[in-house]
Parts: structure tokens; sequence; C-alpha cells
């Protein structure tokens, strides 16, 4: 008898946000921050296959847009975020305690295209919308393609045009 036939797993891409408890200012942008996530980000993915398309992390949560074969993503989480709040329970000189919030993970499977770039746009765009920086104004991405990590500085233009790459 013939061995059954494999299909290729698709790809499943996901936006994922994760709030830290009590909305407490814990992912504050500093350089050693931005390296430490940067780096597990880099280390996590290739692991569980996850290729990263957009990353926003502001002072209390963080977005982020991925595709994942497998059903993967919650190993992936799972172990991402363990060791984040570990690393930030050090960087922050924090007792041992709660870094998220209880169960708040939201990760929403996108199904289309259109979706995807409304994810995409959203996470670029957040801190933005949330007053943080002017529109127009450069601020630091960290963008993913193919298990690669870039940083790259981009510029939110005003509504009804596009993000652009400097």
């Amino acid at each position: 008898m013939s061995q059954p036939r494999r299909y290729p797993v698709e790809k499943t891409t996901y936006a994922a946000c994760r709030r830290v408890n009590d909305r407490r200012f814990l992912l504050r942008p500093d350089a050693k921050l931005t390296a430490l996530f940067t780096w597990l980000l880099g280390v996590c993915a290739p692991i569980f296959g996850v290729e990263v398309h957009a990353v926003t992390v502001m002072s209390s949560h963080y977005h982020m847009v991925f595709s994942v074969a497998d059903q993967r993503a919650s190993d992936f989480f799972e172990m991402f975020n363990a060791n984040l709040a570990k690393a930030v329970n050090v960087l922050r000189r924090l007792p041992r305690g709660i870094v998220w919030e209880p169960g708040k993970l939201s990760l929403v499977e996108l199904k289309t295209v259109d979706a995807v770039v409304f994810e995409i746009a959203y996470a670029i765009t957040n801190p933005v919308a949330a007053g943080l920086y002017p529109l127009g104004e450069p601020r630091l991405c960290v963008t993913g393609c193919r298990g690669y990590f870039a940083a790259r500085w981009s510029v939110a233009c005003r509504k009804g045009s596009r993000a652009r790459s400097c």
C-alpha cells in the first residue's frame, strides 16, 4: 500500500496584542529593552517557524502581526512571553511578579489580505494614534522578513496616505 500524501500546511497569519499587568510602563522604550525584545524575537521565531511582519512595542503593551505554520502560535507565545517577562523583571529591577495581564493574550486569525494590511497599518500607526508621536515624525520600527529582523525608520503619514520608509 502506498504512503498517504502529505499536503503542505499553509501558514496562518495572526494579529497579537499582549498587555502589561495593571498597565504599568514596563516596556517603556530604551536601548536595552529594544535590544532585548529584538534579540528574543530573533531567537524564538525561527524555533517555531514564525515569520514576523510587523511589531510595535509601546510602554504598556505590544502589537505583532505574524505568520506561522502547524498551529504553533501558542507554543511560540508561551516561550516568548515567559522569557520576555523574566528579562523585563531583571531589566526593571523588579521582584519576581506578574508582568502580563492574566489570560489577556489577544490572538486574532487574519483570513483576508485586507485584514492583514489593516492590522499591519494599525500596528505601525498605533503610537501616532495614541498621541505619542506627531504625524510625520520618524520613529524606530522593528520589522521581520523570513526570519531576519531589521530596524528601520518609518514615517507615519497623514490619514489617507501610505506609511513610507526612509
